[in-house]
């Protein structure tokens, strides 16, 4: 959905500025192209924990620096890697973005407001990761509490 929503307003914004329908709707497929792959590109690393990979690189981390794991592991840490992720997106969708303009257009505003964005997109993400975390730490927490008291009677709930 952010990336049709992304396509409408370049769509919108391309038109108005260069008055041609064929250059803004080349210019909003691109906008949303952008925007769907670096959704795409945060979940795939979002992912990548329950990879032998991502297991090895957990394994290392707790062994040589359990400071940091614990802070990346915590509520605090998982809002912050949300955060963070949500503004790397929006850089790279900018960069992206102002890539395709420049070489259709020969020029682009789309650098201007960079850091602006990778702002927006990283408070966006820590407020409504923020929340996301906060739920999963609940919800972790009470399923520990019950395997920790009856192992047989949650094995129901989990199993398919």
């Amino acid at each position: 959905m952010p990336s049709c929503t992304c396509l409408g307003h370049k769509y919108a914004d391309a038109y108005e500025k260069y008055g041609n329908g064929d250059l803004a709707f080349a210019l909003g497929l691109g906008a949303g192209a952008a925007t769907y792959t670096t959704e795409q590109i945060g979940g795939v690393f979002g992912s990548l924990g329950g990879t032998k990979l991502g297991q090895a690189a957990t394994k290392k981390l707790m062994s040589e620096a359990p400071g940091i794991y614990a802070l990346a592991t915590s509520t605090g840490g998982k809002w912050l890697r949300d955060a963070i992720s949500e503004g790397v997106e929006e850089g790279a969708e900018d960069i992206v973005n102002y890539a395709i303009e420049k070489s259709l257009t020969g020029e682009s505003d789309e650098m201007d407001n960079f850091g602006y964005d990778m702002l927006l997109g990283a408070l966006a993400g820590g407020v409504l990761g923020g929340g996301n975390a906060a739920m999963r730490s609940v919800t972790y927490n009470r399923l520990g509490k019950a395997l920790n008291a009856s192992p047989a009677a949650v094995l129901p709930l989990v199993s398919w």
